[in-house]
Protein backbone atom coordinates (compact mmCIF):
# COMPACT_ATOMS: atom_id res chain seq x y z
CA UNK A 1 0.00 0.00 0.00
CA UNK A 2 1.80 3.85 -0.99
CA UNK A 3 2.04 5.91 1.70
CA UNK A 4 0.06 8.90 2.90
CA UNK A 5 2.47 10.84 0.80
CA UNK A 6 2.37 9.20 -2.07
CA UNK A 7 -1.43 9.39 -2.58
CA UNK A 8 -1.31 13.04 -1.84
CA UNK A 9 0.94 13.13 -5.12
CA UNK A 10 -1.42 11.23 -6.95
CA UNK A 11 -4.57 12.96 -5.87
CA UNK A 12 -2.93 15.95 -6.85
CA UNK A 13 -2.41 14.60 -10.52
CA UNK A 14 -5.66 13.35 -10.54
CA UNK A 15 -6.77 16.86 -9.76
CA UNK A 16 -5.24 18.49 -12.06
CA UNK A 17 -5.47 15.93 -14.94
CA UNK A 18 -9.72 17.23 -13.88
CA UNK A 19 -8.81 20.78 -13.97
CA UNK A 20 -6.95 20.96 -17.47
CA UNK A 21 -9.89 18.56 -18.47
CA UNK A 22 -12.66 21.64 -18.44
CA UNK A 23 -10.68 23.38 -20.83
CA UNK A 24 -11.35 26.15 -22.29
CA UNK A 25 -13.87 26.73 -19.37
CA UNK A 26 -12.83 28.23 -16.20
CA UNK A 27 -12.22 26.04 -13.20
CA UNK A 28 -10.40 26.30 -9.90
CA UNK A 29 -10.62 24.49 -6.52
CA UNK A 30 -10.55 26.20 -3.48
CA UNK A 31 -9.93 25.45 0.48
CA UNK A 32 -12.60 25.88 3.34
CA UNK A 33 -11.91 29.60 3.38
CA UNK A 34 -11.94 30.28 -0.64
CA UNK A 35 -8.29 30.32 -1.26
CA UNK A 36 -6.90 29.11 -4.71
CA UNK A 37 -5.23 25.81 -3.88
CA UNK A 38 -5.39 24.81 -7.79
CA UNK A 39 -6.41 26.36 -11.26
CA UNK A 40 -6.50 25.84 -15.12
CA UNK A 41 -5.15 28.06 -17.41
CA UNK A 42 -8.34 29.15 -18.69
CA UNK A 43 -9.38 30.62 -15.34
CA UNK A 44 -5.60 32.06 -14.59
CA UNK A 45 -6.02 33.83 -18.02
CA UNK A 46 -8.78 36.13 -16.49
CA UNK A 47 -7.27 36.04 -12.86
CA UNK A 48 -4.04 37.88 -14.54
CA UNK A 49 -6.27 40.67 -14.90
CA UNK A 50 -6.69 41.47 -11.31
CA UNK A 51 -4.40 43.52 -9.64
CA UNK A 52 -1.06 42.12 -8.71
CA UNK A 53 -1.27 42.22 -5.05
CA UNK A 54 -4.72 39.98 -5.39
CA UNK A 55 -3.21 37.74 -7.09
CA UNK A 56 -0.44 36.89 -4.68
CA UNK A 57 -0.40 33.81 -2.13
CA UNK A 58 -2.60 32.77 -1.03
CA UNK A 59 -5.22 34.17 -3.64
CA UNK A 60 -8.52 34.70 -1.99
CA UNK A 61 -11.40 33.98 -4.07
CA UNK A 62 -13.91 36.42 -2.31
CA UNK A 63 -11.35 39.19 -2.55
CA UNK A 64 -10.29 38.48 -6.00
CA UNK A 65 -13.67 38.52 -7.33
CA UNK A 66 -15.08 41.18 -4.98
CA UNK A 67 -11.75 43.88 -4.82
CA UNK A 68 -12.81 47.32 -7.00
CA UNK A 69 -9.19 46.14 -8.15
CA UNK A 70 -10.32 42.65 -8.75
CA UNK A 71 -12.40 41.09 -11.44
CA UNK A 72 -15.43 43.40 -9.72
CA UNK A 73 -15.38 46.14 -12.51
CA UNK A 74 -15.66 43.37 -15.09
CA UNK A 75 -18.52 41.31 -13.67
CA UNK A 76 -21.61 42.49 -15.07
CA UNK A 77 -24.15 41.51 -12.04
CA UNK A 78 -21.82 42.21 -9.30
CA UNK A 79 -24.37 43.32 -7.29
CA UNK A 80 -25.85 39.72 -7.06
CA UNK A 81 -22.27 38.01 -7.19
CA UNK A 82 -21.59 40.43 -3.91
CA UNK A 83 -24.63 39.30 -2.04
CA UNK A 84 -24.60 35.84 -3.02
CA UNK A 85 -20.49 35.30 -2.33
CA UNK A 86 -21.42 37.57 1.07
CA UNK A 87 -23.90 35.30 2.03
CA UNK A 88 -21.92 32.40 1.89
CA UNK A 89 -19.12 33.37 3.61
CA UNK A 90 -21.69 34.34 6.51
CA UNK A 91 -22.42 31.14 6.52
CA UNK A 92 -19.40 29.50 7.07
CA UNK A 93 -19.20 31.73 9.78
CA UNK A 94 -22.13 30.81 11.54
CA UNK A 95 -21.21 27.20 11.27
CA UNK A 96 -17.36 27.25 11.57
CA UNK A 97 -16.15 30.68 12.43
CA UNK A 98 -12.66 31.64 12.54
CA UNK A 99 -10.72 35.11 13.04
CA UNK A 100 -9.77 35.15 9.06
CA UNK A 101 -13.20 34.54 8.22
CA UNK A 102 -14.24 36.94 10.17
CA UNK A 103 -11.72 39.94 9.08
CA UNK A 104 -12.48 38.65 5.22
CA UNK A 105 -16.52 39.37 5.61
CA UNK A 106 -15.86 42.60 7.73
CA UNK A 107 -13.27 43.61 4.53
CA UNK A 108 -15.88 42.95 1.74
CA UNK A 109 -18.52 44.12 3.25
CA UNK A 110 -16.78 47.31 3.45
CA UNK A 111 -16.01 47.12 -0.52
CA UNK A 112 -17.56 50.25 -2.73
CA UNK A 113 -19.26 48.57 -5.51
CA UNK A 114 -20.52 50.10 -8.77
CA UNK A 115 -24.00 48.56 -8.48
CA UNK A 116 -25.35 47.90 -4.98
CA UNK A 117 -25.26 44.45 -3.09
CA UNK A 118 -28.41 42.58 -3.63
CA UNK A 119 -29.53 39.64 -1.28
CA UNK A 120 -29.48 37.17 -3.71
CA UNK A 121 -31.24 33.93 -3.32
CA UNK A 122 -28.75 30.63 -2.90
CA UNK A 123 -29.11 28.86 -6.87
CA UNK A 124 -27.68 26.02 -6.99
CA UNK A 125 -26.20 28.16 -9.88
CA UNK A 126 -24.74 31.44 -9.50
CA UNK A 127 -25.21 33.29 -12.43
CA UNK A 128 -22.03 35.27 -13.40
CA UNK A 129 -22.11 37.56 -16.19
CA UNK A 130 -18.40 38.69 -17.36
CA UNK A 131 -16.95 40.57 -19.64
CA UNK A 132 -14.20 39.33 -21.81
CA UNK A 133 -12.36 40.83 -24.56
CA UNK A 134 -15.48 43.61 -25.05
CA UNK A 135 -17.80 39.90 -24.88
CA UNK A 136 -20.30 39.70 -22.42
CA UNK A 137 -20.31 36.30 -21.13
CA UNK A 138 -23.03 34.64 -19.44
CA UNK A 139 -21.71 31.75 -16.93
CA UNK A 140 -23.19 29.92 -14.78
CA UNK A 141 -20.68 29.25 -11.28
CA UNK A 142 -21.07 25.82 -9.68
CA UNK A 143 -19.36 24.98 -6.25
CA UNK A 144 -18.39 21.15 -5.76
CA UNK A 145 -17.37 20.00 -2.68
CA UNK A 146 -14.65 16.82 -3.72
CA UNK A 147 -14.61 13.94 -1.20
CA UNK A 148 -16.70 12.96 2.00
CA UNK A 149 -15.58 11.19 4.81
CA UNK A 150 -17.30 7.89 5.98
CA UNK A 151 -19.46 10.19 8.38
CA UNK A 152 -20.55 12.35 5.38
CA UNK A 153 -18.50 15.48 6.45
CA UNK A 154 -17.05 17.19 3.38
CA UNK A 155 -13.15 16.48 3.56
CA UNK A 156 -11.40 17.91 0.60
CA UNK A 157 -11.34 20.85 -1.44
CA UNK A 158 -14.37 22.52 -3.32
CA UNK A 159 -13.76 22.69 -7.24
CA UNK A 160 -15.54 26.01 -8.37
CA UNK A 161 -16.47 25.94 -12.21
CA UNK A 162 -17.78 28.84 -14.24
CA UNK A 163 -19.41 26.71 -17.28
CA UNK A 164 -21.26 28.54 -20.48
CA UNK A 165 -24.62 29.35 -19.68
CA UNK A 166 -25.99 29.84 -23.37
CA UNK A 167 -24.76 28.66 -26.31
CA UNK A 168 -23.32 32.31 -27.81
CA UNK A 169 -20.72 32.00 -24.54
CA UNK A 170 -19.89 28.48 -25.17
CA UNK A 171 -19.28 29.04 -29.03
CA UNK A 172 -16.90 32.05 -27.62
CA UNK A 173 -14.87 29.98 -25.21
CA UNK A 174 -13.96 27.35 -27.43
CA UNK A 175 -12.71 29.57 -29.89
CA UNK A 176 -10.80 31.43 -27.30
CA UNK A 177 -9.36 28.13 -26.44
CA UNK A 178 -8.61 26.72 -29.61
CA UNK A 179 -6.78 30.06 -30.48
CA UNK A 180 -4.82 30.36 -27.34
CA UNK A 181 -6.52 34.13 -27.12
CA UNK A 182 -5.48 35.91 -24.06
CA UNK A 183 -8.03 37.54 -22.12
CA UNK A 184 -8.34 41.35 -22.88
CA UNK A 185 -10.58 44.46 -21.10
Amino acid sequence: MPEDRDIGVVEARELLSVLYGYEPYMVCTLDAEWNLTACNYAFEQVMDTAAPQLRRPPVNMLRLVLHPRGLADRVHNIGEVHGHMLGQLRSRIRTAPTESLLALEREISAYRLSHPAMSAPRPALLPVHLWIDSVLLRLSSVAIRLGNGWDGAAVGPTLECLLPADDETRRFLLRRGTSGGDVGT
